[in-house]
């Protein structure tokens, strides 16, 4: 995008309001059609767990489908309990 006063431009076109002229919109409209707008990324499922008795803490693992989950870090614990007995038990995001 060129600049901010066009960033604005187009802001205005798209919503269809009148505070700008039919030029000033042809040019937004122009300008709007070449932005490059990138793919969003492939959507991830986030889950959170922990181990055992709770005693090592939160560990977080994710997913593509839901079907099948990579352990993050390793499978190491992102935080560890420091607090009602040094357990960490059912975390939820």
């Amino acid at each position: 995008m060129k600049s901010l006063a066009t960033a604005v431009v187009v802001a205005a076109a798209i919503s269809g309001t009148d505070i700008i002229s039919a030029a000033a919109q042809e040019e937004a409209a122009a300008c709007f059609a070449c932005l490059q707008v990138p793919e969003p990324r492939e959507t991830a499922y986030i889950f959170s767990s922990f181990r055992g008795d709770g005693e090592s803490g939160l560990h977080l693992a994710y997913s593509y489908d839901g079907l099948t989950w990579t352990a993050l870090r390793d499978d190491e614990s992102y935080m560890t309990p420091e607090v009602g007995g040094n357990l960490m038990r059912d975390p939820h995001i």
